[in-house]
């Protein structure tokens, strides 16, 4: 067996990494192997993470994306995720920013 893709989720920090939201959870990485972008790897994992995050009974799931990765920013969105602000993301000696963003979990899950 191989692995195709992973997701990280951390639930030890909010937005406000000052502050623990006991109400949020973060997807810190989502990573599908190249070999298998469009065949639903993605898909299948932010669903996965989406229904954990219900069933742990979580009101938001949010993350960080670079603001210059368009592909991943549409694929947040076609979740239903919404920017919601901007957090610097070091990477290396090159200072990033990364847009933050937002789902709020159907009261109905």
């Amino acid at each position: 067996a191989a692995i195709i893709g992973c997701i990280f989720l951390r639930d030890d920090r909010g937005i406000d990494k000052n502050k623990v939201a006991a109400n949020e959870i973060e997807i810190a990485r989502l990573y599908a192997d190249t070999a298998f972008h469009g065949k639903g790897v993605g898909k299948g994992l932010m669903l996965a993470a989406l229904d954990f995050a219900a069933k742990i009974q979580k009101k938001y799931v949010w993350l960080g994306v670079w603001k210059e990765n368009q592909k991943a920013i549409d694929f947040y969105s076609s979740f239903g995720f919404e920017k919601t602000g901007e957090q610097t993301f070091l990477l290396g000696d090159d200072c990033q920013l990364d847009w933050i963003m937002q789902f709020r979990i159907p009261e109905n899950q």
